[in-house]
Protein backbone atom coordinates (compact mmCIF):
# COMPACT_ATOMS: atom_id res chain seq x y z
CA UNK A 1 0.00 0.00 0.00
CA UNK A 2 1.35 3.86 -0.97
CA UNK A 3 0.14 6.53 0.85
CA UNK A 4 0.66 10.58 -0.03
CA UNK A 5 2.77 12.21 2.25
CA UNK A 6 1.27 15.26 4.15
CA UNK A 7 3.79 18.27 4.61
CA UNK A 8 4.44 19.41 8.29
CA UNK A 9 6.14 22.31 9.79
CA UNK A 10 9.63 23.71 8.26
CA UNK A 11 12.59 22.37 9.99
CA UNK A 12 16.32 22.61 9.50
CA UNK A 13 17.46 20.89 6.42
CA UNK A 14 19.87 18.06 6.45
CA UNK A 15 22.41 16.25 4.39
CA UNK A 16 22.60 13.41 2.81
CA UNK A 17 24.98 11.15 3.43
CA UNK A 18 25.58 7.72 3.66
CA UNK A 19 25.44 5.47 7.08
CA UNK A 20 28.27 5.45 8.90
CA UNK A 21 27.01 2.28 10.79
CA UNK A 22 28.99 -0.99 10.09
CA UNK A 23 26.18 -3.78 8.68
CA UNK A 24 27.12 -7.55 8.22
CA UNK A 25 26.29 -7.85 4.35
CA UNK A 26 24.63 -11.30 3.93
CA UNK A 27 25.14 -12.81 0.53
CA UNK A 28 22.93 -10.73 -1.97
CA UNK A 29 23.21 -8.63 -5.07
CA UNK A 30 23.82 -4.91 -3.63
CA UNK A 31 22.21 -1.94 -5.13
CA UNK A 32 23.44 -0.40 -8.33
CA UNK A 33 20.99 1.37 -9.64
CA UNK A 34 17.82 3.77 -8.06
CA UNK A 35 14.63 1.97 -9.94
CA UNK A 36 14.19 4.95 -12.64
CA UNK A 37 16.81 7.92 -13.57
CA UNK A 38 16.78 10.35 -11.42
CA UNK A 39 15.91 13.12 -13.87
CA UNK A 40 12.09 11.71 -13.73
CA UNK A 41 11.65 12.54 -9.76
CA UNK A 42 13.12 16.21 -10.22
CA UNK A 43 11.16 16.94 -12.92
CA UNK A 44 7.77 15.18 -10.73
CA UNK A 45 7.91 18.29 -8.67
CA UNK A 46 6.21 21.02 -10.53
CA UNK A 47 3.83 18.08 -11.38
CA UNK A 48 2.96 17.41 -7.85
CA UNK A 49 3.64 20.80 -6.36
CA UNK A 50 2.73 20.29 -2.44
CA UNK A 51 4.12 16.93 -1.72
CA UNK A 52 7.42 15.12 -1.56
CA UNK A 53 8.47 12.96 -4.21
CA UNK A 54 10.32 10.75 -2.17
CA UNK A 55 9.60 8.88 0.54
CA UNK A 56 12.49 7.39 2.73
CA UNK A 57 12.21 3.77 4.55
CA UNK A 58 11.01 3.77 7.98
CA UNK A 59 8.59 7.26 7.56
CA UNK A 60 5.71 7.47 9.82
CA UNK A 61 2.86 6.97 7.92
CA UNK A 62 0.90 10.29 7.63
CA UNK A 63 -2.16 8.50 8.56
CA UNK A 64 -1.20 6.62 11.16
CA UNK A 65 2.18 7.40 13.00
CA UNK A 66 2.57 4.28 14.66
CA UNK A 67 3.26 2.63 11.11
CA UNK A 68 6.50 2.94 9.30
CA UNK A 69 6.74 3.03 5.35
CA UNK A 70 9.00 -0.08 4.90
CA UNK A 71 10.59 0.69 1.31
CA UNK A 72 10.94 3.50 -0.86
CA UNK A 73 8.64 5.24 -2.28
CA UNK A 74 9.47 7.63 -5.70
CA UNK A 75 6.85 9.83 -7.53
CA UNK A 76 7.43 10.14 -11.53
CA UNK A 77 5.67 11.38 -14.68
CA UNK A 78 3.64 8.92 -16.04
CA UNK A 79 5.14 6.75 -18.52
CA UNK A 80 8.30 6.76 -16.54
CA UNK A 81 10.78 3.80 -17.19
CA UNK A 82 11.48 1.59 -15.14
CA UNK A 83 14.61 -0.34 -14.43
CA UNK A 84 16.11 -3.41 -12.21
CA UNK A 85 18.27 -1.83 -9.58
CA UNK A 86 20.84 -4.99 -9.96
CA UNK A 87 21.74 -7.63 -11.94
CA UNK A 88 19.82 -11.02 -11.17
CA UNK A 89 16.91 -13.41 -12.55
CA UNK A 90 13.27 -12.01 -11.87
CA UNK A 91 12.01 -14.86 -9.63
CA UNK A 92 8.19 -13.41 -9.26
CA UNK A 93 5.85 -11.20 -11.21
CA UNK A 94 2.65 -10.44 -8.71
CA UNK A 95 -0.61 -8.88 -9.47
CA UNK A 96 -1.38 -6.32 -6.34
CA UNK A 97 -4.30 -4.60 -5.10
CA UNK A 98 -3.68 -1.35 -6.81
CA UNK A 99 -4.20 -3.51 -10.57
CA UNK A 100 -0.30 -3.21 -11.38
CA UNK A 101 2.44 -5.34 -10.38
CA UNK A 102 5.46 -6.16 -8.63
CA UNK A 103 8.51 -7.15 -10.39
CA UNK A 104 10.94 -9.31 -7.79
CA UNK A 105 14.61 -9.80 -8.71
CA UNK A 106 17.21 -12.55 -6.88
CA UNK A 107 20.99 -11.67 -7.67
CA UNK A 108 23.16 -14.81 -8.21
CA UNK A 109 23.19 -16.74 -5.16
CA UNK A 110 21.44 -18.63 -2.36
CA UNK A 111 18.96 -17.18 -0.60
CA UNK A 112 15.64 -15.37 0.88
CA UNK A 113 17.01 -11.79 0.00
CA UNK A 114 15.23 -10.20 -2.90
CA UNK A 115 15.18 -6.97 -4.54
CA UNK A 116 11.66 -6.01 -5.58
CA UNK A 117 10.66 -2.91 -7.72
CA UNK A 118 6.60 -2.13 -6.86
CA UNK A 119 3.70 -0.56 -8.44
CA UNK A 120 4.78 -0.69 -12.54
CA UNK A 121 2.97 -1.83 -15.66
CA UNK A 122 3.56 -2.75 -18.87
CA UNK A 123 6.06 -5.48 -17.33
CA UNK A 124 8.84 -6.34 -20.13
CA UNK A 125 10.19 -9.72 -18.64
CA UNK A 126 9.74 -12.82 -17.77
CA UNK A 127 9.98 -15.09 -14.70
CA UNK A 128 13.04 -16.69 -14.87
CA UNK A 129 15.02 -14.05 -17.58
CA UNK A 130 17.83 -12.33 -16.31
CA UNK A 131 18.73 -8.82 -16.03
CA UNK A 132 21.29 -5.78 -15.84
CA UNK A 133 21.26 -3.13 -13.58
CA UNK A 134 19.95 0.06 -15.39
CA UNK A 135 17.67 -2.98 -17.93
CA UNK A 136 14.20 -1.46 -18.51
CA UNK A 137 11.51 -3.97 -16.45
CA UNK A 138 8.08 -2.07 -16.65
CA UNK A 139 6.91 1.55 -16.86
CA UNK A 140 6.15 2.92 -13.37
CA UNK A 141 2.27 2.85 -12.13
CA UNK A 142 -0.45 5.22 -13.17
CA UNK A 143 -2.34 3.86 -10.38
CA UNK A 144 -2.46 7.43 -8.64
CA UNK A 145 -3.50 9.21 -11.69
CA UNK A 146 -6.59 6.42 -11.94
CA UNK A 147 -7.75 6.92 -8.50
CA UNK A 148 -7.45 10.80 -8.43
CA UNK A 149 -6.52 12.32 -11.59
CA UNK A 150 -3.27 13.51 -10.29
CA UNK A 151 -1.46 13.56 -13.19
CA UNK A 152 1.93 11.42 -11.93
CA UNK A 153 2.89 8.09 -11.47
CA UNK A 154 4.21 5.99 -8.71
CA UNK A 155 7.32 3.26 -7.86
CA UNK A 156 8.92 1.97 -5.10
CA UNK A 157 11.96 -0.05 -4.26
CA UNK A 158 12.24 -2.63 -1.65
CA UNK A 159 14.82 -4.76 0.00
CA UNK A 160 13.03 -8.19 1.27
CA UNK A 161 14.39 -11.16 3.30
CA UNK A 162 12.13 -14.25 4.20
CA UNK A 163 8.80 -15.65 3.40
CA UNK A 164 5.06 -15.31 2.84
CA UNK A 165 5.33 -12.18 5.31
CA UNK A 166 9.15 -11.17 4.32
CA UNK A 167 11.26 -8.74 6.42
CA UNK A 168 12.23 -5.14 4.76
CA UNK A 169 15.40 -3.73 5.09
CA UNK A 170 16.59 0.05 3.59
CA UNK A 171 17.98 -0.30 0.61
CA UNK A 172 20.93 2.51 1.37
CA UNK A 173 22.63 0.26 3.81
CA UNK A 174 22.99 -2.46 0.98
CA UNK A 175 24.81 -0.35 -1.96
CA UNK A 176 27.48 -1.87 -3.93
CA UNK A 177 30.63 0.41 -3.05
CA UNK A 178 30.92 1.08 -7.07
CA UNK A 179 27.59 3.02 -7.23
CA UNK A 180 27.71 4.58 -3.38
CA UNK A 181 28.56 8.12 -4.46
CA UNK A 182 26.60 8.20 -7.43
CA UNK A 183 22.83 6.90 -5.98
CA UNK A 184 23.77 9.24 -2.90
CA UNK A 185 24.21 11.69 -5.14
CA UNK A 186 20.82 11.47 -6.83
CA UNK A 187 18.98 11.52 -3.75
CA UNK A 188 20.58 14.27 -2.72
CA UNK A 189 19.42 16.18 -5.56
CA UNK A 190 15.56 14.51 -4.72
CA UNK A 191 16.40 15.92 -1.29
CA UNK A 192 17.27 19.19 -2.40
CA UNK A 193 14.69 20.10 -5.15
CA UNK A 194 12.10 18.81 -2.76
CA UNK A 195 13.55 20.93 0.19
CA UNK A 196 13.86 23.90 -2.04
CA UNK A 197 10.17 23.51 -3.67
CA UNK A 198 8.56 22.64 -0.42
CA UNK A 199 10.23 25.65 1.86
CA UNK A 200 9.29 28.43 -0.54
CA UNK A 201 5.36 27.26 -0.13
CA UNK A 202 5.92 27.26 3.99
CA UNK A 203 6.12 23.80 4.17
CA UNK A 204 8.45 20.89 5.39
CA UNK A 205 11.21 18.62 2.90
CA UNK A 206 13.72 17.59 5.84
CA UNK A 207 12.48 15.99 9.04
CA UNK A 208 14.49 16.57 11.84
CA UNK A 209 14.75 13.35 13.18
CA UNK A 210 15.95 11.94 9.90
CA UNK A 211 19.61 11.68 9.47
CA UNK A 212 20.44 10.50 6.58
CA UNK A 213 18.16 13.08 4.58
CA UNK A 214 15.23 10.92 4.46
CA UNK A 215 16.78 7.89 2.69
CA UNK A 216 16.80 5.48 6.11
CA UNK A 217 14.72 6.78 9.20
CA UNK A 218 16.14 3.74 10.52
CA UNK A 219 18.24 0.91 10.63
CA UNK A 220 16.10 -1.27 11.72
CA UNK A 221 14.84 -4.32 9.81
CA UNK A 222 10.87 -4.01 10.07
CA UNK A 223 7.64 -5.90 8.87
CA UNK A 224 4.91 -4.15 6.70
CA UNK A 225 2.17 -4.16 9.20
CA UNK A 226 -0.38 -3.99 6.42
CA UNK A 227 1.15 -6.88 4.14
CA UNK A 228 1.35 -8.67 7.30
CA UNK A 229 -2.53 -7.89 7.53
CA UNK A 230 -3.30 -9.82 4.27
CA UNK A 231 -3.45 -6.93 1.27
CA UNK A 232 -4.19 -9.25 -1.23
CA UNK A 233 -2.13 -10.04 -3.93
CA UNK A 234 -2.16 -12.59 -6.63
CA UNK A 235 1.17 -14.54 -7.33
CA UNK A 236 1.29 -14.68 -11.35
CA UNK A 237 5.17 -16.53 -11.38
Amino acid sequence: PTTTVAPTTTVAPTTTVAPTTTVALPTIALLLSLPMDVSAVLSAGPIVNDVRTFAGYGMPKPHDPNQRIPQWEFIVPLGTPVVSPVSGSVINISTLWSDDYSVMIRGNQQGDWLWEVEHVIDVEVNVGDWVEAGQKVATASDFPDKINGVGFGLVELGLLEGGQIPTHHCPLLYVDEAALSSITAELEAIRQENLQRLTSQGLVSDPQNDPYGQACWTHEPMQDIAFAAGSPTTTTS
